[in-house]
């Protein structure tokens, strides 16, 4: 929507008067709301950043400041879960389960709980994924190292292809989230630590 100026500035004369009084109005109320979000956003920044918990969330790759005050508002400290797989089953995203036979066989996602909860979580794991592609290129200015995290994603990408893999990842996430608020820990990126096991 940012170049829809230069657009409208290179194509107005090709536009009838009803067509440019239409867009005049409507591009004031785009700009409108573009600074009512951005203010949102500068608000939910700032929030996420005074609240302890959610600073410690925002340390995973894939967890941004509006999944971390939805994720702290909607679970608070997690402890009524008994685990991080019950918190991933509670929102959603562990593989529905078909066993006859002895055979076990994983379906979908189950997509129980909060949507808008599991929609950030999914979100930001596709972002974690790009991020990772955007590390190994360079191009964020930051030296080419890759975490545990950023290593168990490649290889999930390469086993079952992206889209599987920002699922599974979002999964993992919420196992992650689940880790550091019911237990207070901290997230290291760079260590195969017992809590990135766990989750």
């Amino acid at each position: 929507m940012k170049i829809l100026p230069q657009i409208i500035a290179e194509r107005w004369d090709e536009f009838s008067g009803k067509f440019q009084a239409i867009l005049t109005d409507n591009y004031a109320d785009y700009q409108d709301l573009d600074e009512k979000i951005a203010k949102l956003d500068k608000m939910i920044q700032a929030e996420a950043a005074n609240t302890a918990p959610c600073k410690r969330l925002m340390r995973v790759s894939g967890i941004g400041p509006q999944t971390a005050l939805a994720l702290f508002a909607h679970v608070g400290n997690a402890t009524h879960f008994k685990n991080g797989r019950q918190m991933s089953a509670y929102l959603g995203l562990t593989p529905r389960e078909h066993s006859s036979g002895g055979k076990q066989r994983l379906l979908g996602i189950s997509k129980r709980g909060n949507v808008r909860l599991r929609t950030l979580l999914l979100l930001g794991a596709r972002a974690a994924i790009l991020g990772i592609g955007r590390r190994r290129r360079g191009e964020d200015g930051l030296p080419d190292r890759l975490g545990y995290l950023d290593k168990w994603i490649l290889g999930m990408v390469e086993r079952i292809g992206l889209f599987k893999a920002a699922v599974a990842l979002a999964n993992k996430l919420c196992r992650i989230a689940w880790a550091l608020l019911a237990r207070g820990e901290e997230f290291n990126p760079m260590k195969l630590s017992r809590l990135a096991k766990a989750a």
